[in-house]
């Protein structure tokens, strides 16, 4: 999720995203469920500045006053935006639909003064540099989720939304390897539209830090439904009724000896080998090995959601006769390093199966 200050990275799998049990706020441990995201100083108003004669971008922001130099709204340091604009990434003329007029001339020289000259360098090998600095910034924060948790970025798709994330993640899904991007048909409201289709959802867990061997399997069940019986009373105080409500079962489990755990479903078990083999399961794709080792329980977590009413989503039109492209225009190409004319199409206008072919 790429703004106008940050950006927000985070994995989700299988429909659920990941999850820490302990939170930081400044220097101050929080003992509760938060998502694993991670945020950065990189986005649209990221300024671009030289140390000497390094290039930087971020983590100070135009924000939106004085905002981009491009905006005239008094901004005079080159940002992200900027660079967007020289490498023809953003059409002056069609900014926000069409109402807003950029100042792209304006825009290339201040770019041109302030940091291609210092450099003895051109306004488009400068713009693709500020574009290459905030994508290397970038690649390690979802390296930090990834790949240093056991996780291939190029078996995973991109979600690119925000102001700016249907700009840039392509340049960093290539980088990453992923194979696939996905941009919602409003981007930039795509956060507020994820606040209507979100869920109350409550954790409960209780510590049993137990071999596996030694865990009776009415035991278990026995520490689940008093987990799970807090969790309705809490959702039915909530206002949700029993027809709204369901819980998830999860044990927290690892190696005796491991510091670190892996949260395995625990819906339906039958026997406590049930368990055992989720667990194999779970280590093998997060870690890529299983061991003779013994397993044990940590946390027991029950999980309870009460679901809120959405809102009713509608299916594009299959692609007709009519075509999507509108325009063409020069613009920076990262494949082959070089200005190259891209085909601009309307994204209100595209249908369902429509296939295009780039540079696009």
């Amino acid at each position: 999720d790429m703004g106008g200050t940050s950006l927000d990275a985070c994995v989700i799998e299988g429909g659920t995203p990941s999850v820490e049990y302990e939170a930081s706020l400044g220097d101050l441990r929080m003992m509760i469920p938060v998502y694993d995201i991670r945020t950065i100083g990189a986005g649209g108003g990221s300024i671009a500045w030289l140390d000497g004669e390094i290039l930087r971008v971020g983590p100070k922001s135009a924000g939106a006053d004085p905002g981009p130099i491009c905006y005239g709204g008094g901004g005079e340091d080159p940002t992200l935006t900027d660079a967007a604009v020289a490498l023809g990434y953003i059409d002056p003329q069609w900014f926000l639909g069409g109402e807003m007029d950029l100042l792209k001339e304006t825009t290339l020289n201040e770019i041109k003064n302030s940091i291609a000259d210092p450099l003895d360098s051109t306004v488009t090998d400068v713009s693709r540099g500020i574009f290459e600095v905030t994508l290397a910034n970038t690649v390690g924060t979802i390296r930090e989720i990834t790949v240093e948790k056991g996780r291939d970025p190029r078996s995973f798709s991109m979600v690119g939304y925000g102001g700016a994330g249907p700009m840039f993640v392509p340049l960093l899904a290539r980088e990453l390897g992923a194979k696939e991007v996905i941009i919602p048909q409003a981007p930039s409201v795509f956060s507020a539209y994820g606040m209507q289709m979100t869920n109350v959802v409550y954790d409960f867990s209780r510590t049993e830090l137990t071999p596996l061997r030694e865990i009776d399997l009415s035991d278990l069940e026995s520490w689940f439904d008093e987990l799970e019986e807090n969790a309705h009373t809490t959702l039915a105080e909530e206002g949700f009724e029993a027809t709204n409500s369901r819980t998830e079962r999860s044990v927290e489990m690892r190696y005796v000896g491991q510091e670190h755990t892996v949260e395995v479903p625990a819906d339906g078990l039958e026997n406590s080998s049930d368990l055992a083999e989720r667990f194999a399961e779970q280590h093998q794709r997060r870690y890529g090995h299983t061991m003779d080792d013994t397993a044990e329980a940590v946390h027991l977590r029950v999980r309870g959601i009460g679901e809120t009413e959405k809102p009713e989503i509608s299916n594009l039109d299959e692609a007709g006769s009519e075509h999507s492209r509108i325009d063409t225009q020069e613009a920076y190409c990262f494949a082959s390093d070089e200005l190259v004319e891209f085909d601009v199409y309307s994204r209100e206008r595209l249908d369902a199966g429509e296939v295009l072919q780039g540079p696009a």
